[in-house]
């Protein structure tokens, strides 16, 4: 959601998603309704829309995945390989970079292998970016540019984290998405002479 949001009311729905089988979480603000989930969650207090609310008061407050569902030695340990946070948003954008605020500055609980995939249809998923070796994080949001600026469009993304630094869970504080709308076009090449 917009930034200048905050912390907004979230619905847990009683539908599931197909893939997971994990609960949706869906919020209608002014431009729309937002859906998101994941693969797993620890407890009521952390769910998967506390990275999107803006609203940190401490490292505590993000959304944190499953107990051990991460090694000792930070690999995911179901069968998929991956832990996962999704989000659906009310208008395709092409994304131009986005942001993860960690768990604190001691890099536990913190990606050291993810993706960032984009989907349509919550289903088939394109990868966009791939960080590999991310092993210091300051207690300040980490910003990853799209270069080049990827094409497509998307209304819904998906941070797939591979492996953590260390503990048994990964803890996403604050995730946060750039990008311009769809139906505007991103020019950076010369001006045409036409219109000089």
């Amino acid at each position: 959601p917009p930034s200048y949001v905050g912390t907004i009311n979230w619905t847990n729905s009683t539908i599931t998603d197909p893939e997971y089988s994990q609960l949706i979480y869906t919020t209608t603000i002014e431009d729309g309704e937002y859906k998101v989930w994941g693969t797993s969650q620890s407890s009521g207090s952390n769910p998967y829309h506390k990275a999107f609310e803006n609203n940190f008061a401490s490292q505590y407050d993000g959304w944190f995945s499953g107990g051990n569902t991460f090694s000792g030695g930070g690999n995911a340990t179901h069968t998929r390989g991956f832990e996962a946070l999704m989000i659906q948003i009310p208008k395709s954008i092409r994304i131009t970079k986005y942001k993860i605020l960690p768990y604190n500055d001691t890099n536990n609980y913190s990606p050291t292998e993810f993706y960032l995939d984009g989907s349509n249809d919550g289903v088939e998923w394109t990868e966009i970016d791939h960080q590999v070796g991310v092993t210091s994080w300051p207690w300040v949001y980490k910003e990853f540019t799209i270069t080049p600026p990827h094409v497509p469009v998307y209304n819904t993304f998906r941070l797939r984290v591979l492996t953590i630094n260390s503990g048994a869970f990964l803890i996403v504080t604050e995730m946060k998405i750039y990008g311009y709308p769809a139906e505007l076009v991103e020019y950076t090449g010369p001006v045409p002479l036409s219109t000089l």
